[in-house]
């Protein structure tokens, strides 16, 4: 386990999370504009992952340390299962309020997420909507960020990588529910010193909101973006 003095520095954290947001509002974009799928591969593993794991290894810090990489047990694997099923309808009425505030003062925008409609896009979904940003958004906050902001103290690192996971969304409609569900993850992440609890619930949580739009194009005529709330990705 890292003491305080051996973990990334906050500001270093920040500098780079700065860094890869204003990547994130202009490459980020621009890839994902010119086609979906692909920017958000390059987004995730370009902009967020491969900053991340270089901050950390030209930092002299040891990788698997920073990011807890370790294993987790079968019995804690069935545990995140249920407190995911269990946190997602908090995540998505959380992101009802914020939508029903907005909508008194402004236009509620549609999500871009696009609805699989056929088995084979619900696949190309999952590995790009749901596993990517589970691996690679989850090295950035509950890996690096929180373990830097571990430095203030546990229950700060937990808020604060949380209130960030939900500022990197650029989407004021999908705001509390990725902080609510941010602070979820890190502290099954502290409970099980492992980054992969924050990966297997992030990836579920983003499942969860493809398969909801996926059964209602597919059984009930949704034929529009689904405007689910929660897909934690920027």
């Amino acid at each position: 386990m890292l003491k305080n003095g051996n973990r990334p520095s906050i500001l270093g954290t920040n500098v780079l999370f700065l860094i890869s947001a204003l990547l994130l509002l202009t490459l980020g974009a621009k890839v994902q504009h010119r086609e979906l799928y692909s920017g958000l591969i390059i987004t995730e593993f370009i902009i967020i992952l491969l900053p991340t794991l270089l901050y950390i290894k030209l930092g002299g810090h040891s990788i698997a340390e920073v990011l807890r990489l370790n294993s987790i047990s079968f019995l804690q694997f069935i545990y995140i299962i249920f407190i995911v099923i269990f946190a997602y309808p908090i995540a998505v009425f959380l992101n009802y309020i914020s939508i029903m505030i907005i909508s008194r003062f402004g236009q509620v925008i549609p999500s871009s997420v696009p609805i699989p409609s056929n088995y084979q896009e619900f696949i190309k979904s999952f590995l790009v909507i749901a596993l990517s940003p589970g691996i690679c958004e989850e090295a950035m906050f509950r890996g690096l960020i929180m373990n830097s902001y571990e430095n203030m103290g546990k229950k700060k690192a937990l808020v604060y990588s949380a209130i960030l996971f939900g500022m990197f969304h650029f989407n004021s409609q999908n705001l509390l529910g990725p902080i609510f569900l941010g602070i979820i993850f890190g502290i099954v992440v502290f409970k099980t010193d492992s980054i992969l609890s924050a990966i297997i619930g992030h990836t579920l949580n983003n499942t969860i909101a493809l398969a909801l739009g996926y059964g209602l194009n597919r059984f009930g005529g949704y034929n529009q973006n689904f405007d689910g709330v929660n897909l934690a990705m920027p």
